[in-house]
């Protein structure tokens, strides 16, 4: 992965030397108390930038994008934002992680579908095209029984839709005098609540949280219950699809069996409908 040149630094007021920021796709360096990201597309960048530009802070603080010199967003391939203190909260603060991505969300809301939505191609956005009926996938053997149970619980929803944060689970950063601070901001077009679903996948997966316990946080979003199916359901074919397509070892597929016991324990929840 190319380190911010120079002349890139320059742009935004900063200099080097730059430290690889952990995490994400390992596209990121801190320079002073900016992050300088590399992108490919500058469309979605731009747009982002423009968003997290407006967005009101309620509850939660924001990487707010940063211009060049030159009032550019994007220079050489290259975008930066403000450095904001936190840690990664990784097994606790489910609580105030899940509260800081409701109000994220809120202030999202009214925020139209970008273009970039409908052709982005890669692994996660194919997983979610799945999902929601937009894309037919024939599944691995070892995804197969897993989503089979996953969809045999679904029931059809009419929810709106809205732009979500995608990950937001681990880019949500606690501080112990501030608030959450949101990072790395991915956009997804999906259902009323579907952010906060991906959440509770995501910490009950890898950090631990219990299933039920944060079933009855969400017990307030419509269709809770058939959002986190079709989050675990995302999140699963993420694996099928990274597998398949980056050629990873057949290792990697062994995170099938964290959703594997995900969907049992769903399943034994599910609610009457």
């Amino acid at each position: 992965m190319a380190v911010p040149p120079k002349h890139v630094a320059e742009a935004f007021r900063t200099s080097l030397p730059c430290i690889r920021l952990t995490g994400g796709q390992g596209d990121a360096y801190r320079c002073g108390d900016l992050v300088l990201k590399h992108v490919g597309d500058s469309t979605e960048p731009l747009w982002s930038a423009a968003v997290l530009g407006a967005l009101p802070e309620d509850g939660y603080r924001i990487a707010r994008p940063v211009r060049a010199r030159d009032d550019r967003w994007v220079v050489d391939g290259w975008t930066a934002h403000r450095f904001i203190e936190g840690r990664t909260a990784s097994g606790t603060g489910f609580s105030q992680r899940l509260a800081a991505s409701r109000r994220f969300h809120a202030a999202c809301a009214h925020l139209p579908c970008p273009d970039f939505l409908r052709h982005r191609h890669n692994p996660w956005s194919q997983a979610d095209r799945v999902v929601w009926g937009l894309e037919e996938h024939l599944p691995h053997r070892r995804v197969a029984p897993v989503l089979r149970t996953l969809r045999e619980k679904q029931i059809p929803i009419d929810l709106p839709f809205q732009i979500v944060h995608g990950d937001i689970a681990g880019n949500l950063l606690i501080h112990e005098s501030l608030s959450p601070g949101v990072i790395d901001f991915t956009p997804y077009w999906c259902p009323r609540g579907f952010g906060e679903a991906v959440l509770v996948v995501d910490v009950v997966s890898w950090e631990g949280a219990c299933l039920r316990e944060m079933l009855a946080e969400i017990a307030d979003i419509e269709c809770g219950y058939q959002l986190v199916l079709r989050a675990a359901t995302r999140r699963l074919l993420e694996v099928d699809f990274l597998h398949r397509h980056l050629g990873l070892p057949d290792s990697y597929l062994d995170q099938v069996d964290r959703y594997s016991e995900l969907a049992q324990a769903l399943a034994g929840l599910a609610p009457i409908e």
